[in-house]
């Protein structure tokens, strides 16, 4: 089964709506930032979490964005 990325602004606005990753106190999602535990809704999260990157250092929210947003 084939995986769908979708492009990065898509992706950051579908994590946001499915309430997957939060926006500061302005309302701004902040993409190119490193992602930290406190920026996921582990609660809305999908059951099954797509896996990691090999790529090595630090993820940023928007390469996050676009791993829960993989389409099935």
């Amino acid at each position: 089964m084939a995986l769908t990325r979708l492009p990065r602004d898509q992706a950051v606005k579908r994590a946001i709506e499915q309430g997957w990753m939060a926006t500061d106190h302005r309302n701004w999602f902040h993409p190119d930032l490193p992602l930290l535990w406190s920026d996921l809704r582990e609660d809305k999260l999908p059951r099954k979490l797509p896996a990691w990157t090999s790529e090595p250092g630090p993820v940023k929210r928007s390469a996050w964005a676009r791993r829960l947003s993989l389409e099935w």
